[in-house]
C-alpha cells in the first residue's frame, strides 16, 4: 500500500499492511455505558492509530544496544 492511501484505508475500517514493515489499524477509545443498547458513536472520544511491527522490524528493535554517553 502506498503511504498516501494508508489514512484513507484506515478511515474505511481496513487494517493496512505494509509488508515486512508492519501493519496499522485504528482503535477507538471512549467512554463506557451501562448497557450495550446505550452505546453509540458518541461514546467514542478519540481514535488511536496502532502500529504492529513486522517480523524484520521486531528483529531490529530487539538487537538495539544502549550505552550511557
Amino acid at each position: 500500500a502506498s503511504l498516501v492511501i494508508v489514512p484513507d484505508e484506515l478511515a474505511d475500517g481496513n487494517i493496512t499492511s505494509l509488508g515486512d514493515f508492519g501493519t496499522f489499524r485504528l482503535r477507538p477509545h471512549g467512554e463506557g455505558a451501562a448497557t450495550a443498547e446505550e452505546v453509540t458513536a458518541r461514546n467514542i472520544t478519540k481514535t488511536l492509530v496502532t502500529f504492529s511491527p513486522g517480523k524484520r522490524f521486531k528483529q531490529v528493535l530487539t538487537s538495539i544496544k544502549y550505552e550511557k554517553a
